[in-house]
């Protein structure tokens, strides 16, 4: 044996007194050439009477180092089982009443049970055991296309349903230890999936009790061989160290530990180097892969439970890396239906998307989190751009929540609400249907009363009481005036509660300021009647337009109403009174048409 080989590496291949004849393939399970100190057939127990009378052998279903394993029909139960004999050697024989005693406590789904153990005809140990219906794990890897798969796990892809399979073994590997059962030699050989998606890790031919002291009878299989098992020593964390190397065979489709020759495996396993992965590979499988199968014991996952709990933190975050993608695609459509200005099909994508990415971030993948803040961004400028101020704000709480900065669209949504609130003001500083039934209200009470003072005036004049001169006008000018002040003084908190309203007011007191005004100054200079009553007229006809503009349409009826009259009255001074009296009867009507429809609604 070459003095350059590890001095484990020599010391196990003298166990197996491997110097004087052909090296077994590095794919085989290597056996023990002795007899197992400490199990024998009189420990064991006696064997059940009848047994091997009650069965009936059947086809061949598997035959290795240590015996054979056949179908057989059970008389008794009327059931098919399957029975496990060793070949004829001591050692053997002892390995199988070991494994039947360590595997007959292990009561798990994953694991065939044991339903006796008894002598055959020729004296040897006799195991029986349930009949599998299944397919090697190795046999499903080397044919992807096996119908098999259909019935393995819930993932759709190779990666995804192999990890499945090996999370399975690894429930069968913990159940074990906390049995205290170390299987040593867990492969793709060893693991069968039923017919009905069952899984099943068999072959304790090599099974130890972790309550024995080391060392431990030597064996295993080179290709996926721990280093202190070179050694003849295991634990919990030899069996993580195989289960490491299957899930790297899974990953390369290569045994972990490779060479031209046996000698050459059992130095790999013996230096147990970490393996470097294509790059297309998962990194964290990898990197799982390889702090199994560290050379050192305490390097590697303390137990099965923290291995398979990588496993499942992976596949987790697996799953929400697909959600991601599925997001990310939703997020493209987002972006081609928001510059189409499709609106309908933006909004429902953008919960679509939202929701994804929601998804993806509580299942685990943390590169959800820029997904979800390019789609927040998106819709924020969405809503900016059509004017939704609520919306967008909702959204920009919820983008703020991610930590992210959102300063530029702050100061763009502070921007769009000012220059909104600015709008508001403006639109309801000109709007003309604020305080509409109060104004018409005001407004009809006063001019009914200014106009019922005029009607008055006229009666006394024609009756011949009063004098039809600029200084007896002075009274109904004077009380309408003074009526329109006291009016909006008392109906301020309508009549003045915008521009428009303010505007309006303010022309109505300006319009008969002047009138008043127009009055004293007639009887200052003593102007005549007639001349007085045309200018009224002139005053009212620029009144009736006002309101016809801002009020009511019906009073442009009135406009040339009063310049009628006022043309009339320049013409003919004689008919000042009647020609006035006539105008003022058409403002009632007019006022009573312009008022009635918003004098309603104070009413509803």
């Amino acid at each position: 044996m070459s003095s350059s080989l590890p001095t484990p590496v020599q010391a196990f291949c003298a166990t197996l007194q491997l110097e004087d004849g052909p090296s077994p393939s590095p794919s085989r399970t290597l056996q023990p050439p002795h007899a197992l100190a400490g199990s024998s057939a009189a420990e064991c127990g006696p064997p059940l009477s009848g047994l091997a009378e009650d069965l009936e052998p059947g086809e061949l279903l598997g035959a290795g180092g240590m015996g054979e394993v056949r179908s057989a029909w059970q008389r008794s139960l009327g059931r098919r089982v399957a029975i496990k004999v060793p070949h004829p050697e001591t050692s053997a024989q002892e390995a199988l009443l070991r494994e039947a005693r360590l595997t007959g406590a292990l009561e798990h789904p994953r694991i065939v049970p044991v339903h006796g153990l008894g002598l055959d005809g020729e004296g040897r140990p006799l195991l029986v055991m349930k009949r599998v219906e299944g397919e090697p794990w190795r046999r499903l890897l080397a044919q992807p296309e096996h119908p098999a798969w259909e019935r393995v796990g819930s993932e759709a892809d190779p990666l995804g349903r192999n990890l499945e399979l090996l999370l399975a073994v690894c429930d069968a590997v913990e159940f074990a230890h906390s049995k205290g059962v170390l299987h040593r030699d867990l492969k793709p050989d060893n693991v069968l999936v039923g017919t009905f998606g069952e899984v099943y890790l068999v072959d304790w031919g090599l099974a130890v009790s972790s309550e024995a002291e080391p060392p431990y009878p030597p064996g295993g299989t080179p290709g996926y061989m721990a280093p202190e098992m070179l050694e003849q020593a295991a634990d919990e964390r030899t069996d993580v160290y195989l289960l490491g190397a299957v899930l790297h065979e899974l990953l390369t489709g290569e045994r972990r530990h490779a060479g031209g020759s046996l000698l050459a495996v059992l130095a790999a396993a013996s230096r147990s180097e970490p393996a470097r992965y294509p790059p297309e590979l998962p990194p964290e499988l990898g990197e799982i892969a390889n702090r199994a199968c560290a050379a050192e014991p305490a390097a590697r996952y303390p137990d099965v439970r923290s291995f398979r709990a990588a496993l499942v933190e992976f596949l987790q975050r697996r799953g929400a890396r697909a959600l991601t993608a599925a997001a990310r695609e939703r997020l493209a459509a987002l972006k081609d239906a928001v510059r189409g200005e499709d609106v309908l099909s933006a909004a429902r994508l953008a919960v679509e998307c939202r929701f994804a990415f929601r998804q993806a971030l509580e299942a685990g993948d943390e590169q959800a989190a820029e997904g979800l803040r390019e789609c927040l961004e998106l819709q924020v400028e969405h809503e900016l751009a059509e004017g939704n101020l609520t919306a967008a704000e909702a959204l920009l709480s919820e983008l703020e929540g991610l930590a992210v900065a959102t300063a530029s669209l702050r100061e763009r949504l502070d921007a769009a609400r000012s220059a909104a609130e600015r709008t508001e003001r403006l639109r309801d500083a000109h709007d003309t249907s604020v305080a509409r039934p109060q104004r018409a209200l005001v407004l009809g009470l006063g001019i009914a009363s200014a106009l019922a003072l005029s009607l008055t005036f006229r009666a006394l004049v024609l009756g011949g009481t009063l004098e039809a001169n600029a200084r007896v006008l002075l009274l109904p000018a004077g009380a309408t005036l003074l009526g329109l002040v006291v009016a909006a003084l008392a109906g301020r908190r309508y009549l003045l509660r915008n521009a428009f309203n303010r505007r309006l007011m303010g022309f109505f007191f300006v319009a008969l300021a002047g009138m008043f005004l127009h009055r004293l100054q007639a009887l200052a200079f003593g102007t005549g009647f007639a001349e007085v009553i045309a200018v009224d007229m002139l005053l009212m006809a620029a009144m009736a337009s006002v309101g016809a503009m801002s009020f009511h349409p019906a009073l442009w009826l009135l406009t040339p109403v009063y310049l009628a009259a006022a043309l009339t009255i320049t013409l003919s001074p004689a008919t000042a009174l009647p020609a006035g009296t006539l105008a003022v009867g058409a403002t009632l009507v007019g006022l009573a048409v312009a008022l009635w429809r918003d004098l309603s609604q104070l009413r509803t």
